[in-house]
């Protein structure tokens, strides 16, 4: 588990971890294709909840999501990317697109 927190030291403190330089090349150039934060609106389409433990492990303050510009909104109205986590059946097809609708 300790594995999974990141690098510490010897005395068990986190040390910062670098970041590759073809991340930071990546991200730069997606920065500039977007000019602004991408705002994300997530829609629970149900199932066994491993793609929302995902989620919010990103957007906890170990991964913090928001310095790489991504915004979770609570309307789809403000949002430029709907995220839909687990599987869309046909219970859920409706829903979805009314969804998509408002955005």
């Amino acid at each position: 588990m300790s594995n999974l927190l990141g690098p510490r030291d010897a005395n068990g403190i986190p040390v910062p971890m670098t970041v590759d330089e073809s991340i930071a090349s990546m991200k730069a150039s997606l920065l500039k294709k977007i000019k602004r934060s991408a705002y994300v609106y997530r829609v629970d389409c149900g199932g066994c909840n491993g793609c929302e433990i995902e989620i919010f492990a990103t957007l906890s303050p170990l991964f913090d999501a928001e310095r790489f510009g991504i915004k979770v909104v609570p309307s789809p109205r403000h949002a430029d990317i709907l995220l839909f986590t687990g599987a869309v059946t046909r219970a859920m097809r409706s829903p979805a697109l009314r969804v998509g609708r408002y955005g």
